[in-house]
């Protein structure tokens, strides 16, 4: 499972517009599914966070989709009204499925651990304990 947050958010609202904002949700929408298997399923989880559930997967190949995300969607530029240029990126908790998580919350929360280390991370991207 891959929670997925986009960085500065609010700050791309703010400064460029939601237009902007809505183009940089649906690009980090539309290369997840360029990147992902028909069994994976996405859900947008909050104003910019989305889920990624990848069934049968190992952390291992979880690990390399997140950096294979990252690195096609650091190749978008999008623009401001004015022309302006922007470079979006985002951070990526990463957890595998382990008997002894008691329910899918603990999970969940485990995962949002990870997403809290990433965002410290240079990579972005951190797997969860």
């Amino acid at each position: 499972l891959l929670m997925i947050d986009l960085n500065n958010f609010k700050t791309i609202n703010d400064r460029f517009g939601h237009a902007v904002g809505d183009r940089v949700l649906q690009s980090t929408v539309h290369n997840v599914f360029n990147n992902t298997r028909k069994t994976d399923m996405v859900f947008r989880y909050g104003g910019d966070e989305f889920l990624l559930l990848l069934p049968m997967t190992r952390g291992e190949f979880a690990l390399n989709l997140a950096n294979r995300l990252r690195e096609e969607f650091s190749k978008l530029t999008f623009r401001g009204a004015d022309r302006e240029t922007l470079k979006a990126d985002f951070s990526i908790g990463v957890i595998e499925y382990k008997p002894e998580l008691q329910s899918l919350q603990e999970m969940l929360e485990k995962l949002d651990e990870a997403l809290y280390r990433a965002k410290k991370e240079i990579s972005r991207i951190s797997l969860a304990s």
